[in-house]
């Protein structure tokens, strides 16, 4: 049987299959863990919905922000909540905007391809998050430490907004050490696939942190390396 955040994800496939197909997605790039999963497939699909009712509220308007909840619920009566939200604060990057395909398993949907902002564009929103003193979401280190593996630098912009190599690394550091294994098991691992979930216990997000530190460190040592060759 497929979990509540299986489902969830599946969902959300259905979702922004029906969005893309629309006249008005040229407009709309996709942002957040979507995103993440559209770009990097750091979460499987699945291959239907599994809800057997639906209500969607009224959008709340704003200048800034559109937003629809979605309330379902799973044929084995477990309540599914799910918000979609678009953001009006600022005019998409389109520079750092590229087109991904995707195709969900329902055959009887088409493909259709999905506008996100590109890994080196992810990363640096990601850093910035994760150092925002206002936000403590451990699933910034999840989908940094994915990035980074993957080869992204962050941007020369966002290290020196930040103060530079060192003052980054020790930032970042110090972030880490304010998120625990009681905050990442209660935020993210419910949101993971159940055969990552049996891999992940508190010793493995330790040594998640200890390779995000030296991936960034790595990464921030190449730049250093590539200018000094040119």
């Amino acid at each position: 049987m497929a979990t509540l955040s299986e489902i969830r994800d599946g969902l959300q496939q259905r979702l922004l299959t029906h969005l893309y197909r629309g006249a008005e997605s040229s407009n709309l790039v996709l942002k957040g863990g979507a995103a993440m999963r559209v770009l990097t497939a750091s979460a499987r699909y699945t291959q239907g919905s599994g809800l057997s009712q639906v209500a969607i509220s009224e959008p709340k308007q704003t200048d800034t922000v559109a937003r629809w909840k979605i309330t379902g619920c799973t044929s084995a009566g477990e309540s599914l909540h799910l918000t979609v939200e678009v953001s009006r604060r600022r005019a998409p990057d389109l520079g750092h905007v590229i087109k991904v395909p995707v195709q969900i398993a329902d055959r009887t949907l088409p493909r259709v391809y999905v506008s996100v902002y590109d890994e080196q564009a992810r990363a640096d929103n990601k850093l910035r998050a994760l150092l925002d003193e206002n936000r403590t979401a451990s699933r910034d280190i999840y989908d940094l430490e994915l990035l980074l593996a993957r080869g992204v630098h962050p941007s020369t912009e966002v290290v020196e907004n930040v103060g530079g190599h060192a003052t980054l690394v020790l930032r970042v550091s110090e972030k880490l050490d304010l998120m625990g294994w009681a905050l990442f098991r209660d935020q993210v691992l419910p949101a993971l696939p159940r055969e990552i979930q049996a891999n992940l216990d508190e010793e493995e997000y330790l040594s998640m942190k200890v390779r995000l530190l030296d991936l960034l460190e790595r990464s921030l040592a190449g730049q250093v390396s590539d200018k000094g060759r040119t």
